[in-house]
């Protein structure tokens, strides 16, 4: 379809999941965030795995026939939280600032006002590096929830004798640490009760909603992603009870680099120094493997942005998490107050 506030012939139509469209998605989000770069191996993972309960909608913006954007408007599977949208919009930079953005979130709340579950608030995001971007949401009535800041480890220049004391006493409490490959061969039911540790565990990861979702097959999909490095997953045990865990994943699209994923540590065993022991391990394995950089992102004001602060981890620009209620002029007929 043609639309208005946007070059004469700006066209948006679907996404329809070919190369083309893949390569021209992952072109345009490394155009904006070329330090922060994804994949179309990463891309099409997430297109043939992802779950068909929650509503799902990918659109490309063509002029001339180039594709100069494309955006995501969805039920997010990691909420539970009926009426919620998360909304993305990406622009080519040298497209933005043209009306297209317009154009498309337009478009975008037109079609979900169609929809027989309307959206009762909206989500977005945009990098404190950008202001253009964060001004475009709060100019439509977004308003900021979160800051998480991104912050990266440079693995060479990693000392560890800091946390010899914090080591040396995980390691006398008579905790151990597993990978979870290691922990899913004592017992084929392993799997499962990891995921229902993981369960609990995210439950004190700091989020912007009311109620954050992992469903199993979710879980599942993550350990079979190909961004999956083996032996980087690493849980620490009480006995049989998994008390925490840390793990490295590979950022397909960035060779050298590493990312993190959940770290946590049960509220029964805190403050034992698990959470250091478990990075420290982490970060040595990451440079057995020929690694180069970690890299991390914490809500704010989370304690664990200190401890990855303590390990050497330097502050990047942080993403911004918006949020919009939706007023029930907009329910009712699409119009953007």
């Amino acid at each position: 379809m043609t639309s208005t506030g946007a070059p004469d012939e700006f066209v948006i139509r679907p996404y329809d999941g070919s190369d083309r469209d893949q390569e021209a998605s992952v072109a345009i989000w490394n155009a904006i965030w070329p330090d922060e770069p994804t994949s179309v191996e990463g891309m099409r993972y997430a297109d043939r795995t992802r779950g068909e309960e929650r509503f799902y909608q990918r659109i490309m913006g063509e002029l001339g026939g180039k594709s100069v954007a494309t955006a995501i408007y969805r039920e997010p599977e990691w909420v539970n939280q009926p009426g919620l949208y998360d909304v993305q919009i990406r622009v080519l930079p040298e497209y933005q600032r043209r009306g297209i953005g317009t154009a498309i979130y337009d478009h975008i709340m037109e079609r979900l006002a169609e929809l027989e579950r309307k959206p009762l608030s909206l989500v977005s995001d945009s990098r404190e590096d950008q202001p253009h971007a964060t001004r475009f949401l709060t100019d439509r009535g977004f308003e900021q929830k979160q800051r998480q800041q991104v912050s990266r480890l440079d693995v060479a220049s990693f000392d560890a004798s800091p946390f010899a004391e914090r080591v040396a006493r995980f390691e006398g409490s008579g905790l151990t640490v597993k990978t979870l490959e290691e922990y899913e061969a004592e017992d084929p039911g392993n799997r499962r009760r990891a995921y229902e540790k993981y369960v609990e565990l995210f439950e004190d990861v700091p989020i912007f909603v009311d109620r954050m979702e992992l469903t199993y097959e979710m879980f599942e999909r993550e350990l079979n992603a190909p961004n999956r490095l083996p032996g980087a997953i690493l849980l620490a045990l009480d006995g049989d009870e998994i008390v925490g865990t840390t793990s490295l994943w590979k950022r397909l699209a960035e060779p050298g680099c590493l990312g993190t994923g959940l770290t946590a540590v049960a509220r029964s065993h805190r403050r034992r120094g698990i959470a250091a022991a478990l990075k420290v391990r982490a970060i040595e394995f990451a440079r057995s493997t020929g690694a180069e950089v970690i890299q991390t992102d914490n809500e704010e004001n989370n304690p664990m942005y200190d401890l990855n602060v303590q390990l050497g981890f330097k502050p990047v620009p942080a993403w911004l998490i918006f949020m919009k209620d939706v007023g029930r002029k907009e329910q009712g007929d699409g119009a953007e107050g």
